[in-house]
């Protein structure tokens, strides 16, 4: 059975966020709050006065936008482990038809 879910293309999500993005489209839900601890980063002084690039001595905050993306968005993932593939794509119908059913 196939489920018409329309991939949302961006490449700044790559490829694990894409679907996540793409099934809250479908749910018709908003994902952006889960990057609310991404939006900022740090610069680190160069304390040894060596030739660093100032890109190298930028990093940024992942954050855990898995919590963020439940807390505000209602979209909570599980991680699958242990079960085939089958398993997985059988369970991963499942569940979307109950959340869409649900409204």
């Amino acid at each position: 059975m196939l489920i018409e879910i329309t991939p949302v293309l961006n490449h700044a999500y790559g490829c694990l966020l894409t679907p996540i993005v793409s099934i809250c489209n479908w749910l018709k839900r908003d994902f952006q709050l889960m990057f609310a601890e991404t939006w900022n980063f740090i610069f680190r002084q160069n304390t040894l006065q060596q030739a660093i690039r100032y890109g190298e001595r930028m990093a940024y905050n992942e954050g855990d936008w898995v919590s963020l993306l439940e807390r505000y968005h209602g979209v909570k993932l599980n991680v699958c482990r242990g079960i085939t593939e089958n398993e997985v794509h059988e369970q991963i119908i499942t569940e979307l038809n109950l959340i869409k059913n649900r409204g």
